[in-house]
Formats: structure tokens, C-alpha cells, sequence
């Protein structure tokens, strides 16, 4: 006779092979009637789904993994549903939303996470589809122009991922330590993309010659690595490790951490993109002054310790190496970076980045006030074509550079208010919880991020951050794992525990 864990355990085996057999039929009963390739997406998508249930964490890596990391969204195989063409990641966040809401319909042990930021962040997900569909209807907006912009409100819903599946603080450690390895990464490769240069692009996206237009000096030797999928992700990362670690005192054990922001910022100097750096020294500036007199004096000591170490560095190279590649990058970096204090930045719109666009106020702004409630829609064309704009072979006629308008514009004034309460919601409740949360790294966590969201909202009027897809789940992951962080780890979650 077998004893009762003899009995479970051939029970147990029994199952497994039952339900095997089950997944075999299903897996041929699909490859008759499915595409090799279809059931091959269909099948990783099933295995993210598991995964969202048994580690969520590292269902929410995949997520940044394939929207905000090394891989344009050309990679990744689609599925043609009736009149749709579904990317990967449309159905994983569905899948994972449906999981969340059926779990917690069955499970009563599984409330909702609910934050301050609900209210705004429903209502402009539900406004802006039903703009898109308004638009859609009544503004004759072409389905394959209306589909990209609704996917854009899309993303925004792993917000409500992120603060709904990360329910352990050992799944949001795992998290944020990965979010930050992921950025190193994303460094290294675009380190390696500089030195292979801009006739060799392994990187998709702009890679190419530093051209300064204000100055009139084009670096051939220099290559600029700039809206990549993972320019999002790398900036973001820079910013929050600057203050997390500026925050903390300098150790020795420190210094994985500060060779990891070094390898991050050096990918994000390669975009050479002003309005990023401004962004950077916009939220370490604002760090200073918001922190108290001790972490004060440990930001001074990094600082100190960061320009010494940088100061020998460039001089030994402009002295020793003057003539070499990495010579040749630092001027690169000063001559852009000192080109927003050129009066033609500001006066001259045939050298000027920022006066070439004002074709886009004068033909955006009369469309808001034309259309105020609803907007034009989502994927809506706002202006005719331009011949010395959009040429033979672009129609940037949807686009706008300012995310602020873009919304504006496709969704009213309505949409516009519940996108910024939601934004500066977040970044009023992040400044106003940070200092309550005891641990270090995560107080720097909360601090960084609202200082970079409202980065991001400043530089949101000079390029389309928040309104481009491999930039929204960055910010909906910094948003969301803030407010996991203030709600069980503050002093007043500590308190109702």
C-alpha cells in the first residue's frame, strides 16, 4: 500500500502530464489554422502571462524590455485582428489588466492598489479613446493614424500595472535594480554604437553626424545616438541615480554605483541633446535646495568628488590626447552645450531649432480654440503640407513637437486637464511624501522622480516626451513605483501598519 505523500506525488504527475497533453493539442490544433509565427507570440505572450501571475516583477521587465530599451517596435512580430494590427505588447498589457481585475473579483485577499492619482490618470485614459473614436467618426481621422496615437494612451495603463502588481517590497527592489542594469546596458550598447560611428548604426533610430546649427560646425568625427527606444530610459535613469546617490554618503562600496551612473551618463551625453541635459541639471540644482543640511553636505561631497575626478580627467586628455576621438568628444559636448547661451538660438529661425517650429503654434494653437471639448482626435491632422517642412517622402501633418499642444490639440482642453493633473498630481504628492520615507535609496527614489516628471513637463514644450512611445512606460514605471514606495514604505503607511 502507498503512503499518502506517494499518493500526492503520483497524483501530482498525473495532473502535469494531463495538462501537458491539453497544451500539446492545443499547441497543434493551432499550427494547423495559425502561422508558425503567430503561434510563436501567441505562446510568449501566454508564458509573460504566467509569469504576471507568479513573478510579476519580472512581467513588468518585459514590458520596458521591449517598448523602452534597445528594440524598435518594427522587431517585434504583429497579429492582424480584423481591421487592427496588434503589437506584442497591446495584448500583453490587456492580458495584464484583465489578470489584475479577475483576480480581484475572485480573490478577496486581493484588493485594489488605489492612489491619489487614480481619478486623473482613469479619466484621461478613458477620454483620450473616446476623443480617438470622435475623431475617428466624426473627423474622418484615417484608422492608421488614429491606432499609433490611441496606443500612446494605451501605455499610459501600466501605471495602473505597476502600482497593481508590484505588492511586495522584494518585488520592488527586484524592479528598480533591473530598471537601472537595463539603462546600463542600454549605455554600454550605445557606447559601442559611438565608436563604431554613423556609418555602421546598430541602434535604431537617429544615428548620426553632431551637427551644430547655431555655430555652423559639423564633428565628423563625432556620432550622435538620439531618439533611440532607449533614450527615455537611459535619461530617466540618469537623473534618479544622480539624486539617489548624491543623496547618500560616499563609500567605497558606492563605487559599483557610481561606475554604473558613469556608463549611463556617458550613453546619455551621446544624444547630445540639450534639452535632456538641461532637464538633468534642472533636477540635481532643485536637489540641492530641497534636501536638508546633512544631505546637503553629502551632495557637496559627491559634487566635489564627481568635478576633481572630471576636471583631471578632461584636462589630461585635452593636454596628453588632444588630437584623440575622446578629445574631440569633450569639445563636441562643450561647444552643444554651450550653444543655448548663442543669441541665434533665440533671434534666428534659419539656425534655430526652436523658432523653426513656430509653424506648428500658428497653425496648433487656432485648432484648440477651435475645438476645445473634444479636440481633433487622436492621430488627427492639424495643418496642411508644407513643402520645406514635410518634402516628397514625410507627412509630419499629425506631428508636434510639444506634447503639451499634441494634446491639447487631439484631445481638448478636457483631456489636457485630467493629463496635466494627472502629471503635477504626482509630482506635488511625491515632493510633499519624500521626506517621510526612512530608507535612503528609496527617499531618493521618490525625490528624483518628481523632480524628473517635472523635468519632463518643462521639457515636454521643446520635444514630445510624453507623447512618445518608448518614453511613456519610463514614466509610468517612475510614476507608479513612486507611489508603491510612498504608500508602504512612508511614515504614515508605517503608522496604519
Amino acid at each position: 500500500m502507498q503512503a499518502p505523500w506517494q499518493q500526492s506525488r503520483l497524483s501530482d504527475k498525473t495532473t502535469q502530464l494531463i495538462i501537458a497533453g491539453i497544451l500539446g493539442a492545443i499547441l497543434g490544433v493551432m499550427f494547423l489554422f495559425l502561422p508558425p509565427l503567430t503561434v510563436a507570440l501567441l505562446t510568449g505572450v501566454a508564458f509573460l502571462a504566467v509569469l504576471a501571475i507568479k513573478k510579476p516583477e519580472l512581467a513588468l521587465l518585459g514590458l520596458l524590455v521591449i517598448i523602452s530599451s534597445l528594440f524598435p517596435d518594427t522587431v517585434f512580430p504583429r497579429i492582424n485582428l480584423i481591421a487592427f494590427n496588434l503589437y506584442i505588447t497591446d495584448i500583453l498589457i490587456v492580458i495584464f489588466l484583465f489578470l489584475i481585475i479577475l483576480r480581484w473579483l475572485v480573490d478577496r485577499n486581493y484588493p485594489l492598489i488605489r492612489t491619489p492619482l487614480d481619478i486623473p490618470f482613469l479619466a484621461f485614459c478613458v477620454w483620450a479613446a473616446v476623443t480617438a473614436l470622435y475623431g475617428y467618426w466624426m473627423n474622418d481621422v484615417p484608422r492608421y493614424r488614429m491606432i499609433p496615437e490611441l496606443r500612446m494612451a494605451e501605455y499610459y495603463i501600466s501605471f495602473f500595472l505597476f502600482t497593481n502588481l508590484l505588492r511586495t517590497p522584494g518585488s520592488l527592489r527586484f524592479l528598480l535594480r533591473w530598471f537601472f542594469i537595463l539603462a546600463t546596458l542600454v549605455g554600454v550598447v550605445m557606447i559601442v554604437q559611438y565608436f563604431l560611428g554613423y556609418t555602421s548604426p546598430i541602434l535604431a533610430g537617429r544615428v548620426e553626424v553632431l551637427v551644430t546649427s547655431e555655430q555652423g560646425r559639423i564633428y565628423q568625427e563625432v556620432t550622435r545616438i538620439t531618439d533611440t527606444s532607449g533614450e527615455g530610459l537611459i535619461t530617466m535613469a540618469f537623473m534618479l541615480k544622480s539624486v539617489m546617490l548624491f543623496i547618500d554618503r560616499l563609500r567605497i562600496r558606492k563605487m559599483a554605483d557610481l561606475i554604473q551612473w558613469g556608463i549611463i551618463g556617458t550613453g546619455f551625453l551621446m544624444t547630445f541633446n540639450r534639452t535632456h541635459w538641461l532637464m538633468a541639471f534642472f533636477v540635481i540644482g532643485m536637489t540641492a535646495l530641497l534636501v536638508g543640511k546633512q544631505e546637503r553636505q553629502k551632495l557637496l561631497y559627491w559634487s566635489l568628488a564627481v568635478i576633481l575626478l572630471g576636471v583631471f580627467l578632461i584636462s589630461a586628455i585635452l593636454i596628453l590626447l588632444p588630437e584623440s576621438g575622446p578629445a574631440t568628444f569633450l569639445r563636441a559636448f562643450g561647444g552643444r552645450l554651450f550653444s543655448v547661451t548663442a543669441s541665434d538660438l533665440y533671434r534666428d529661425p534659419n539656425t534655430s531649432t526652436l523658432l523653426w517650429r513656430n509653424f506648428e503654434y500658428e497653425y496648433g494653437l487656432p485648432q484648440v480654440w477651435s475645438h476645445p471639448i473634444m479636440g481633433l482626435g487622436l492621430g488627427a491632422n492639424y495643418r496642411p503640407l508644407l513643402m520645406n517642412v514635410d518634402g516628397y517622402w514625410s507627412d509630419g501633418r499629425h506631428f508636434v513637437h510639444n506634447s503639451h499642444l499634441w494634446v491639447a490639440m487631439k484631445t481638448g482642453l478636457v483631456g489636457f486637464f485630467f493629463y496635466l493633473w494627472f502629471l503635477l498630481g504626482f509630482v506635488w504628492h511625491g515632493l510633499r511624501s519624500w521626506r517621510s520615507i526612512a530608507d535612503v535609496s528609496l527617499r531618493g527614489m521618490v525625490l528624483g522622480s518628481a523632480l524628473s516628471i517635472l523635468a519632463i513637463v518643462i521639457g515636454a514644450n521643446a520635444h514630445a516626451i510624453t507623447m512618445s512611445l518608448y518614453w511613456i512606460p519610463v514614466l509610468t514605471f517612475v510614476i507608479g513605483t513612486s507611489e508603491v514606495i510612498i504608500l508602504r514604505h512612508s511614515n504614515h503607511a508605517r503608522g496604519q501598519t
